[in-house]
């Protein structure tokens, strides 16, 4: 039996026609791409506010290191702790993208309503979504994730069991992601900017980790090779799953949370106590500094200034965007699980809990706490009907 999805799946192509719109068509109006392109195509190309070189050769393919040294100026621009404002803007959405590449690697395993013998494909379908989002944009590739995924889940069957992702996975995934994507992003926060030393430069593990997806892949696929072979399912077997399970969902909840908090936390002790501080600080933590929503549309007629105040434009479109699609998502992932098991009680106080969590800690760690409701409820719903067939 197929389970209808909320009206609110609509948005999702609306938000995917918004994110081509507002990140690469405003991207050329706004001049930010003349801005990257003249740098690029100068004598002597350099990172944006100083005069460290920029590395442009990287593969001898040419469109491919145009996007590298593409990817390394607008990295630069959020890493540079200069520009507070779009450095803590740029804390805020990576605790968030995080999070949200947790929940997809999650997802992603979880093979149902596919068989086995035909689910290995989209088992690691996560690598190709995550290479779109990481070279065309966060906000073009998660609301064509969010609208693939609830397609797929709306055909399974409401008897189907509550998770398919193995003990095995629940394992090795925390390592493989430390490795693939935890390691490369460390790196590339405490290397030093000049290219002189490749393999302790920042420009060139960010280019690393643009491929963060296939790591994963590769450390998980080495992790479970040499792992232990996996073990017969029973009730103990799943009372285990369920613990992993929960503890990978706290570990995402608490990094977009921690971000959310200290930034939120940031911004009210500059409201409330701006003499403390210096006035250029004061001003880079106010919310028009830190999430400039009306140069979305002030750019499509008048050009930026620079390309930190462009970069800063062009990521909270991408925010913004990113962040509706997810709770799109987890809120129909939600609402097919409670109703599908008649926990139709648990409507209103869902909604009131999932808008109290977004608030609080963050509208990331509101999609966590709704995925993780949504598999208690399907692992309540599973065990009942185990334990009625075993009677």
């Amino acid at each position: 039996m197929s389970t209808k999805l909320t009206t609110s799946f609509l948005a999702l192509p609306l938000l995917f026609l918004a994110a081509i719109s507002c990140l690469h068509v405003l991207g050329i109006r706004n001049g930010l791409v003349q801005m990257i392109s003249d740098n690029l195509l100068s004598s002597r190309p350099v990172l944006p506010g100083s005069d460290i070189p920029l590395r442009t050769h990287w593969t001898g393919l040419g469109l491919l290191d145009l996007d590298f040294s593409i990817m390394v100026t607008v990295f630069s621009s959020i890493l540079n702790h200069h520009n507070l404002s779009l450095f803590i803007q740029g804390n805020h959405f990576f605790g968030f993208w995080m999070t949200s590449w947790i929940l997809i690697l999650l997802e992603s395993h979880n093979n149902r309503p596919q068989s086995k013998t035909t689910s290995r494909p989209y088992k690691y379908s996560y690598v190709l979504w995550g290479l779109v989002m990481e070279f065309a944009g966060v906000a073009v590739g998660l609301p064509a994730w969010c609208a693939f995924s609830l397609l797929r889940m709306s055909r399974a069957s409401s008897s189907a069991e509550f998770t398919t992702i193995t003990l095995a996975d629940l394992e090795s995934l925390p390592f493989a992601f430390l490795l693939g994507a935890g390691l490369p992003t460390l790196l590339m926060l405490v290397g030093t900017w000049s290219p002189e030393f490749p393999l302790w430069s920042r420009q060139t593990w960010i280019v690393v980790r643009l491929f963060h997806p296939v790591l994963v892949a590769m450390a998980h696929a080495l992790l479970r090779s040499i792992g232990p072979a996996p073990l017969a399912d029973g009730r103990q077997q799943l009372e285990r799953r369920m613990k992993r399970l929960g503890r990978l969902y706290s570990v995402a909840f608490w990094i977009t949370a921690s971000s959310h908090i200290l930034t939120v936390s940031a911004v009210l002790f500059a409201y409330l106590f701006p003499h403390v501080l210096p006035a250029h600080i004061a001003s880079s933590l106010s919310l028009a500094s830190l999430w400039p929503v009306p140069s979305i549309w002030r750019g499509f007629v008048t050009k930026t200034d620079t390309i930190a105040l462009g970069t800063s434009t062009f990521m909270t479109a991408n925010e913004v965007i990113s962040t509706m699609s997810l709770l799109v998502w987890a809120w129909n992932m939600n609402r097919m699980a409670l109703r599908s098991s008649s926990h139709t009680d648990h409507l209103g106080l869902g909604t009131v809990k999932s808008g109290v969590f977004a608030l609080v800690f963050g509208p990331g760690a509101a999609a966590v706490a709704l995925i993780e409701n949504r598999d208690h409820v399907l692992h309540q719903r599973y065990t009942v009907t185990k334990g009625a067939k075993a009677c």
